[in-house]
């Protein structure tokens, strides 16, 4: 290929690399067009555009360069050639002047854009300026509502006001007139004679004795009763053989032998756990030793009493007394609250008979406030579905507190349960579930 040839190929390139750049400027000011939110994209895309314009001005300046040393070389060519070189120059002239007017067309489009943007920003504040004007006579609105009710508020607390002033007037009133009542009453008393009220607070006290030995006299008629039927009920009885019993002091008493009899005698009870060593033992213990699937276990905490109590006791296998220590309960110590400590028991019981330990302090004899909780401890692994529980010594509000909390935790495990109460010269409560219903009856 000539020289010639290569100049026109190499024209022939850069026209087409400018007819490239000239599609691309379509295409981003279509682009523009699209994204008017875009500006920093747009100010990208120009900044593009004008390097890439710049580029093409440093090539052209170039490739003067090369024709200048081109005309150098061909000054002793033929008219042709400056024809030719003519043309060339007549092609770059244009070009430049088409880089020109890209230019012109990116300048205006960019006015164009930002006339575009001042006048979305004038719409955008006049939008804002109607917003806020609404806005504030919704305000207006809004506190001419609060005021009304605050001016309510204010018109009821001072109607309250003056009715309350009234109420007081009315209260000032009263006590003036109850004052003089009671001046009056005052006048009356000092005309009675200490001696006269001795009298009457003797006879207050004298009055309340009479009706304490009234109850008692109850109570003794009570014991006596059922004194007589536990002789009764227990004179043909096939397993209790030694119906020697000492009954003073505080031992058990006619009642509580009796219930436990009778629940003895007439239920199938396997399993029995009797907190306390006493006269209710020789009842439970002849039970098991006649009834041989039967055991009771006995807890007592003093040692020497166990050693000397047995021997009145026919002891056989289906018998255990266990020795356990007294300590203060450490949920009620400050209350003189006793319990027996560590007690291991593995079995469940259908009967458990609570008269142990002492329900006061023996150091002091202070009563208990909460006597006898294991009770509380025992419901949670050691008692059958079907189940008696009898506490002793009923007639004593710590037995009573402690009773209570023994029928709030069964509620509270959703055991169902009945109760029944003996009156005597000491009374017991038997808490047992819907099997043993009818021992209300006893």
């Amino acid at each position: 290929m000539s020289f010639i040839g290569k100049i026109k190929n190499k024209i022939i390139s850069k026209s087409n690399g400018y007819n490239f750049y000239k599609s691309k400027y379509s295409e981003y000011k279509q682009l523009i067009v699209d994204k008017n939110n875009a500006l920093r994209d747009r100010n990208r895309d120009i900044r593009f555009f004008k390097g890439e314009i710049a580029k093409k001005d440093k090539l052209i300046d170039n490739f003067n360069d090369k024709l200048n040393t081109i005309n150098k070389t061909l000054n002793s060519n033929n008219k042709t050639q400056e024809e030719l070189l003519n043309s060339i120059h007549t092609s770059l002239s244009s070009s430049r002047k088409e880089n020109s007017i890209l230019n012109n067309v990116i300048s205006n489009t960019m006015e164009q854009y930002f006339n575009e943007s001042k006048d979305n920003l004038n719409s955008l504040k006049t939008t804002i300026g109607h917003n806020v004007e609404d806005f504030n006579k919704q305000i207006n609105a809004n506190n001419d509502f609060y005021i009304s009710q605050f001016n309510n508020v204010l018109y009821e607390l001072n109607k309250s006001q003056i009715i309350e002033e009234e109420q007081w007037k009315n209260i000032y009133q009263t006590i003036n007139e109850n004052k003089l009542e009671f001046n009056n009453l005052i006048e009356n008393i000092r005309d009675i004679s200490a001696n006269d009220l001795k009298n009457q607070l003797n006879k207050i006290i004298a009055i309340e004795r009479g009706v304490q030995e009234l109850r008692n006299n109850i109570n003794i008629d009570r014991e006596i009763n059922y004194g007589i039927i536990f002789k009764d009920t227990i004179s043909n009885s096939k397993w209790l053989k030694n119906q020697s019993f000492s009954l003073n002091n505080g031992a058990a008493n006619y009642s509580f032998l009796y219930l436990i009899y009778r629940i003895l005698d007439e239920m199938d009870i396997k399993n029995i756990l009797e907190l306390g060593l006493g006269q209710t033992t020789k009842i439970t213990s002849q039970y098991a030793n006649y009834n041989k699937n039967s055991y009771l276990t006995v807890v007592d905490d003093d040692k020497n009493w166990i050693d000397s109590f047995s021997n009145q006791l026919n002891l056989s296998e289906n018998i255990s007394i266990k020795t356990a220590d007294r300590e203060k309960c450490p949920k009620f110590e400050e209350n003189n609250s006793f319990k027996y400590k560590d007690l291991d028991l593995k079995d469940k019981f259908d009967l458990i008979i609570v008269d142990g330990p002492f329900g006061y302090n023996p150091e002091n004899g202070v009563k208990s406030t909460y006597p006898r909780t294991n009770i509380l401890d025992l419901i949670d692994n050691n008692i059958k579905d079907d189940f008696i529980i009898i506490i002793d010594d009923y007639d004593r509000k710590g037995e009573q507190k402690t009773a209570k909390l023994l029928m709030e935790k069964l509620s509270k495990k959703g055991l169902k349960y009945h109760v029944f109460r003996t009156w005597a010269l000491k009374n017991q409560i038997a808490i047992f579930s819907e099997k043993y219903s009818f021992i209300r009856w006893f």
